[in-house]
């Protein structure tokens, strides 16, 4: 009998010791959850040409799963939007502009909201040079004098870098920053077909043929 009740005492002593370290028979105490935090994006900005459209990458963030997101943007519009797991999609629709992203991360624990955390900038297209044209596009002049021609129309995206090549070739006529045209009073007898080449950010064009300069002789 005393044995037996050696034995209880001990099992009992036993069970009291498990329980203080981690519960006899119990479950531990689970984590509580963690709110969001920390939320960055790598990159944290975003390039576009309007029509166009792009991503972010899913951000990285502390914080207990599941975790919702929602995003506002400054100024306000309409084709930024948030997916499931963080990352920002800009339609095609977006106007031109420069939009700061604000976004709230939300979870069990509460909700933070990550001011600044990403930037849109739509872009303008730029279109290339296209139906540059003079009226008239032909000069007559005597040798000895002068002329210049009108400042063309043109299509595309200013502003415009323009150069011009004559054939037969001379130096005698150059092009301005508005593209006109301007033969000095040294230039000789003959027929000048010009080309000439028109530059902006998206490319340079040549439009062959885009004047004509005849410089006769001067009579007696």
């Amino acid at each position: 009998m005393k044995y037996i009740l050696l034995s209880r005492f001990c099992i009992i002593a036993l069970c009291v010791s498990l329980t203080w370290l981690v519960g006899c028979g119990g479950d531990p105490e689970p984590n509580p959850d963690k709110a969001p935090d920390a939320l960055i994006y790598t990159p944290n900005s975003l390039q576009l040409t309007q029509g166009t459209v792009g991503n972010s990458a899913s951000p990285t963030l502390t914080g207990t799963a599941p975790i919702t997101y929602s995003i506002t943007s400054s100024p306000i519009q309409t084709g930024i939007t948030i997916n499931a797991q963080g990352a920002i999609n800009v339609a095609n629709t977006v106007p031109v502009g420069t939009y700061t992203l604000s976004v709230t991360a939300s979870n069990t624990a509460g909700s933070k909201t990550f001011a600044n955390a990403y930037t849109v900038t739509v872009n303008a297209q730029i279109f290339t040079a296209s139906n540059l044209l003079y009226t008239p596009n032909t000069l007559v002049l005597v040798e000895g004098t002068a002329g210049s021609s009108s400042t063309p129309t043109i299509n595309g995206t200013a502003p415009f870098a323009y150069t011009v090549a004559s054939s037969p070739a001379t130096g005698f006529i150059t092009i301005n920053n508005q593209g006109v045209i301007n033969i000095t009073n040294q230039a000789v007898k003959n027929t000048y077909t010009l080309k000439v080449t028109a530059t902006n950010s998206a490319g340079a064009v040549e439009f062959a043929n885009a004047y004509t300069i005849t410089v006769n002789q001067a009579t007696s």
